[in-house]
């Protein structure tokens, strides 16, 4: 009776740990995407034409923010999105969207 009396430990010793590292790891991972470098975009808008995009662009440039207009394909069609942005903290992208607000841009936030 001794081995099976000690074999029933050994799997239940190995199960035990590993849901520990299991619930670590959702926390752990959680934690940096919360507060992800580059996580979070203000998107001033989204066009058909480059050329709107780009005057946009130009416009949030001369305020001093990061934007860049990125190609994208909805419903079939281009577009020409225009984000601002990453920002690693929300304070910075609550600063940034202040910014835009006051110079009449309106934005939506974008997790990334």
């Amino acid at each position: 009776g001794a081995p099976a009396a000690s074999a029933p430990p050994t799997p239940i010793a190995k199960v035990a740990p590993t849901p520990a590292p299991a619930a670590k790891a959702p926390a752990a991972s959680a934690a940096p995407s919360a507060s992800a470098n580059g996580s979070y975009y203000l998107q001033a808008g989204a066009f058909r034409g480059q050329d709107d995009a780009e005057s946009l662009k130009a416009r949030i440039i001369l305020l001093g923010l990061p934007v860049a207009v990125q190609k994208a394909e909805v419903n079939g069609k281009p577009i020409n999105r225009v984000r601002v942005g990453p920002f690693a903290r929300l304070d910075d992208m609550n600063r940034a969207r202040g910014r835009l607000g006051e110079n009449k841009i309106e934005t939506a936030v974008v997790r990334q």
